[in-house]
C-alpha cells in the first residue's frame, strides 16, 4: 500500500519495544493463578482485534513459551499448544491474514473479516486482549467505508458524538469483549484523554473503574512512518475496578524513534491519578499536578473569559485569516476575533 492508502485504512505497524511492553505487561498481571494443561498451554484465549502482521500475537507465544519452558514442558509442543488453543486473530485484508496465519505456525485461528461487525468476536470470552488498533477518523472513515461507518455510528459511547475514530470504538469494545478477571493492553493515540468527541468513552470507562495503568509517551514520536500522539492503555475487569490510575508520562526531550526508554527510567513522571466522569482527564503527577492545583485555586479558567475553537483547519489561512483593519462590510456579523 502507499503511504496515503495505510492513512486511509490506519495500517501503522507498532515498533517491537512497544510490543513488549504491551504483552509483558498485560500477561504478567493476567498469567497468576493461571493453570497449565498437560500440553504445556495456559488456560487462557487471547485476542489480537486487528492483527495485521501478527506482532501482538506472535510475542504473547513466545513470552507463554517461555513460562512454559520455566514450568518444565518442552518449548516446541508447548509453542504448537498456544499456538492452537489460545490466541486468535482477527483481519480484514485476506492477503495480511494469511501472513500472519504463516508467522505464527501451523493451527493459528486467524478470522478473516471485521472484528467491529459482529460474529467473529465473542463477548465475555477473551482473558486478553491485546492489539493496535487502526486509527481512522469518522470523516475518513464515512468516504473509505461507509457500511462500516453507518454501523458503528451511535452504535456505542465511543461513536456517539462529533467526529469519533475507529480505534475509540475497538477500545470500548475490547472492555466488553473481555471476560471477568481479565486484561486489556491497546496503543491508542493520547487524544482519547482530552477529546471532547471521547467524553462519553472516559465517562463509560471511569464508571467501570476499568482504566488501571496508563503510558502517555506526550509529543515523542514513537512511529516511524507516521506522526500521532501515542498512549499505552491498560484495562481490567478484575472485580473492583481500579480505583486509582498508574501513570507514566514522557516529559524527557520531544524527538522521534524508539530510543526512548521505556518507563520507569530516565525522563518519565510517575504516579497515580484519580479520574472521574466525562471531563478531560489530566495525567499530571508530582510536582506538575501541585504547580496545576495552584494555578486552578479560585482563578477563571481561559473558556471562562474566551471564546476556545479549533481553526478552519484547512492550511489556507490567507483565505481565512483576515486583517482586523480590513472593511468587511457585510460579512462583519459573521466573523470573530482570534489570537
Amino acid at each position: 500500500m502507499t503511504r496515503a492508502e495505510r492513512r486511509a485504512r490506519g495500517v501503522f505497524y507498532t515498533p517491537s519495544a512497544i510490543v513488549g511492553y504491551v504483552v509483558d505487561e498485560v500477561l504478567s498481571t493476567r498469567l497468576p493463578g493461571t493453570s497449565f494443561r498437560r500440553d504445556g498451554s495456559p488456560d487462557l484465549r487471547i485476542l489480537d482485534p486487528a492483527v495485521g502482521s501478527g506482532r501482538f500475537l506472535v510475542s504473547c507465544v513466545d513470552w507463554l513459551s517461555e513460562e512454559a519452558v520455566r514450568r518444565g514442558f518442552a518449548r516446541e509442543p508447548a509453542r504448537r499448544a498456544i499456538v492452537s488453543r489460545c490466541v486468535v486473530g482477527v483481519e480484514r485484508d485476506p492477503y495480511v491474514a494469511a501472513r500472519a496465519r504463516a508467522i505464527l505456525g501451523d493451527g493459528a485461528d486467524i478470522r478473516v473479516g471485521e472484528a467491529l461487525g459482529g460474529g467473529l468476536v465473542e463477548n465475555g470470552a477473551w482473558d486478553v486482549v491485546v492489539g493496535n488498533p487502526p486509527y481512522v477518523r469518522s470523516v475518513t472513515l464515512r468516504r473509505e467505508d461507509p457500511i462500516l461507518w453507518r454501523a458503528l455510528r451511535g452504535a456505542a459511547a465511543s461513536t456517539s458524538y462529533g467526529e469519533w475514530d475507529l480505534y475509540a470504538a475497538f477500545f470500548e469494545r475490547s472492555f466488553e469483549w473481555c471476560a471477568a478477571g481479565g486484561e486489556v493492553g491497546l496503543v491508542v493515540p493520547s487524544r482519547w484523554l482530552t477529546a471532547r468527541t471521547a467524553a462519553r468513552l472516559r465517562g463509560r470507562l471511569a464508571a467501570a473503574g476499568a482504566v488501571r495503568r496508563i503510558v502517555d509517551f506526550g509529543a515523542r514520536q514513537v512511529f516511524a512512518d507516521a506522526t500521532t500522539y501515542t498512549s499505552l492503555v491498560f484495562l481490567t475487569r478484575r472485580a473492583g475496578g481500579a480505583a486509582a490510575v498508574d501513570v507514566a508520562r514522557w516529559v524527557g526531550a520531544p524527538g522521534k524513534g524508539m530510543e526512548t526508554p521505556l518507563p520507569p527510567g530516565d525522563g518519565w513522571n510517575v504516579g497515580k491519578v484519580e479520574v472521574a466522569g466525562e471531563g478531560p482527564w489530566t495525567l499530571a503527577v508530582g510536582d506538575a499536578a501541585r504547580e496545576l492545583s495552584r494555578l486552578a485555586a479560585g482563578r477563571p479558567r481561559l473558556d471562562c473569559l474566551a471564546r476556545v475553537a479549533k481553526g478552519a483547519g484547512t492550511n489556507a489561512d490567507r483565505v481565512f485569516v483576515m486583517p482586523a483593519d480590513d472593511d468587511f462590510g457585510i460579512e462583519a456579523p459573521l466573523l470573530r476575533q482570534c489570537l
